[in-house]
């Protein structure tokens, strides 16, 4: 798994740029050690202060994050968000449902926290 990453000082975060569209049905994900999905805030944050060092595939996107449920839905640990495009008639969506059988452009990102800096006893 060598993808580019992106460092995002405010969230404490490495962020992959690009999707594993490999991985584009919640059954194939696979999360690296080390390595984890991001969470709703997080990825509104991304998406809204530093969309443009992002691949979103312009006004069109879906990609699966961490479940923002408390209590998960064992059969979908998932969550989907998608944005169809950037008018007056859609928006922001979210599902927990129908992942695995429409596997559409969707694909996951993963994060993993920045490494802290020493502090120097000077």
């Amino acid at each position: 798994m060598k993808k580019e990453t992106i460092k995002i000082k405010e969230l404490g975060l490495e962020i992959e740029k690009e999707l594993h569209r490999e991985m584009g049905r919640f059954k194939d994900i696979k999360i690296p050690k080390g390595w984890r999905l991001l969470t709703i805030s997080e990825f509104l944050e991304i998406w809204n202060n530093h969309r443009s060092k992002f691949n979103f595939d312009g006004d069109r996107f879906d990609e699966m994050i961490k479940q923002p449920l408390k209590d998960k839905v064992k059969n979908y640990p998932f969550y989907n968000v998608w944005l169809d495009r950037l008018d007056y008639w859609s928006g922001l969506n979210g599902a927990n449902w129908g992942l695995d059988y429409d596997l559409g452009s969707r694909g996951v990102r993963f994060c993993r926290e920045l490494k802290k800096q020493k502090e120097t006893g000077k």
